[in-house]
């Protein structure tokens, strides 16, 4: 459900608007989190500015980018548990099988998707996720 669908109607909800890249990395609370801001913003699952480039077990987002967000903004998601670790790369990510160390792995090309992610400004102008 939307943010202002769950809201008891005394309440005021509260709208982000940002011209500043955010990349969220974490675990499956992060990316609950994640959520909540990409709604704040004004997003909804299907929304065209909305990609996801990967599931994890199912249809659980564990790399997506939104762009732009209202403010001309970008919000990014990675879920990962064990961070960068050496021990983690090219492994499989969490939640898709057993890790060495506890930890999910992550694989360098979803941390290249969300930095190569290119966009349609709202001065139609072409821009890149790159600067994060």
């Amino acid at each position: 459900p939307a943010l202002k669908d769950v809201l008891d109607n005394n309440m005021t909800a509260t709208y982000l608007e940002t011209n500043m890249k955010i990349i969220s990395v974490g675990d499956s609370v992060l990316m609950q989190f994640h959520e909540v801001m990409e709604e704040a913003a004004g997003l909804v699952w299907n929304d065209p500015r909305r990609h996801v480039y990967h599931n994890a077990w199912g249809e659980h987002e564990s790399v997506s980018v939104s762009a732009p967000v209202k403010g001309g903004g970008v919000l990014a998601a990675f879920r990962m548990t064990g961070l960068l670790l050496k021990s983690g790369k090219g492994r499989k990510p969490p939640n898709e099988g057993p890790a060495p160390n506890g930890a999910g792995g992550w694989k360098p090309e979803h941390v290249q998707e969300l930095l190569t992610h290119n966009y349609t400004t709202t001065t139609s102008t072409t821009s890149s996720v790159r600067s994060f």
